[in-house]
């Protein structure tokens, strides 16, 4: 960002914005979370709550875009702005992906690296949370802010592990004990739907990089 754009007059209004999104996002990845732990019979109060906190982080997107147009100067770059609030809006319709495919399971219990993943999950969204009241003052928290991002990206490499360590357990297990094939398609089609809802976090942490690369 260049330092004649930094004297220009910014739209402040942006900021309570992006918070609120975020907030939205906790919510909801404390509600998938909390549907790991319980188990899939958890799932259809799980998808209702996603539904309305999805709906609602929409409404909240198209109030960011619509400001967007009718603004001369926004705080970050437009295509910034987009990412990010686009970014979450996908790890909240992913996560209701999440809830809705685990409808289909009877299991009582998902797979211990599963529920830890669950955890890592409400982690990401802490930390996007928290980087958002540091967005209009870049300069001073720009190393608090590349810490959330590297936080965030080495969070999510971590449940790429798990999720894999689970598939493989439930592999095995389906093989020797029930011979379930379609039990076993369901589970790592639920598997990979929280794979998409994790590399969405990793994608909103790019997100926020950018727009402190772009300021700095």
């Amino acid at each position: 960002m260049t330092w004649v754009a930094k004297l220009l007059p910014r739209e402040e209004q942006f900021f309570p914005m992006f918070e609120a999104h975020a907030q939205e996002l906790l919510a909801g990845a404390n509600t998938l979370s909390g549907l790991l732990r319980t188990g899939p019979q958890a799932a259809a109060d799980c998808c209702e709550t996603l539904t309305r906190i999805e709906k609602r982080a929409k409404a909240g997107a198209r109030n960011t875009l619509d400001a967007i147009r009718v603004s001369f100067v926004t705080p970050f770059n437009r295509v910034d702005i987009k990412d990010l609030v686009g970014g979450i809006d996908d790890c909240l319709r992913d996560m209701r992906r999440t809830a809705r495919a685990s409808t289909l399971l009877s299991a009582t219990a998902y797979d211990p690296d599963i529920r830890q993943t669950g955890g890592i999950l409400v982690d990401c969204a802490e930390h996007i949370a928290r980087a958002m009241p540091m967005l209009p003052d870049i300069d001073r928290n720009v190393g608090q802010l590349t810490d959330i991002c590297r936080h965030v990206a080495e969070r999510t490499e971590q449940s790429d592990d798990l999720i894999d360590h689970a598939l493989t357990r439930l592999a095995g297990d389906e093989g020797r004990q029930d011979n379930d094939a379609v039990r076993l398609l369901m589970a790592a089609a639920v598997y990979g739907r929280l794979e998409d809802v994790m590399d969405d976090f990793q994608a909103i942490g790019s997100a926020i990089h950018d727009v402190v690369i772009d300021q700095v």
